[in-house]
Parts: structure tokens; sequence; C-alpha cells
């Protein structure tokens, strides 16, 4: 199946492996979109079942005429900025290791506007990863110390 034209109109009839499933649900698994993006496009009243408007928790019958309004495409990605207050620990061939403060995300997520890890390697200078998803790029993991008690 072809992924739809985001900021369009879907209209189609609800798959029967999808009986019982709430709005949320089916609407993440049918369009791709996380469960909280579907949950909002609910709430905004985007979701027509048989001519109603629908909630995130009613649930979905098969062969019901399900219409949704799919949210614009997001914007261009947010251009990379320095951190303040990041530090670099370790750096070699193969990775970066950061220590960085309270309130910036490790990487960019689809609504996030602020200062990122990612952001912060990229305006630094540091080549960052093309594998995985496009929000996750160059990402592996983190480890976040316990402090002693």
């Amino acid at each position: 199946m072809t992924p739809p034209a985001p900021g369009t109109t879907r209209a189609l009839p609800v798959p029967d492996g999808l009986e019982g499933q709430r709005v949320d649900q089916a609407l993440s698994r049918l369009f791709g979109l996380t469960r909280s993006a579907a949950a909002d496009l609910a709430d905004a009243g985007n979701v027509v079942v048989d001519g109603r408007v629908r909630g995130k928790g009613d649930r979905l019958t098969g062969g019901s005429w399900l219409e949704v309004e799919l949210p614009p495409p997001p914007g261009e990605p947010a251009a990379p900025r320095p951190v303040v207050g990041m530090s670099i620990l370790h750096d070699d061939d193969d990775m970066v290791v950061v220590d960085k403060p309270v309130g910036v995300a490790a990487h960019p997520s689809p609504g996030w506007d602020g200062h990122t890890v990612i952001g912060g390697l990229a305006a630094a200078g540091y080549r960052i990863s093309t594998s995985g998803a496009a929000e996750r790029q160059g990402w592996c993991t983190g480890w976040t110390p316990r402090r002693p008690a």
C-alpha cells in the first residue's frame, strides 16, 4: 500500500482486521502515525466513522466507512545549533560520548523544536551517521549514571 499524501483526507472502509480496535490504534496501524499523533487527530475532530466524529478511544467495526484528515507534512528539520553546557567526554573514530544538560533532547523528533545532542554535535563539526530512522540518525544509546546516595 502506498503511504497517503500528508495534508489530505483519506476515506476507506475499516479493514476487518481492525475490528474492535481503538481509533488511535487503528490510525497508527493504517497510516504509520504515532499513537499520540493519531489521538491528536481524533481529539481535533479529524476522524469520522460512518458520518459521525469519533474520539480516540472509540472502537471500530470492520467495514465501517472511515474518513481521516491527515496532518500536513512537518517543516524542514531545524538547522544544527550549538548546545551551551554540553561537554564532550570522549571522542574517537567510532563514537562520541557527551554529557548533556537537562532539557536537551538526544535527537530530533516530531514536534520538538528545542536543542538536541545530534544538532549540537553537527554544529560542532561532527559527522552524523545517516543510518536508521530520519529523526534518530546518528543516535545509538543513552546512559544516565546513578548519583551516590
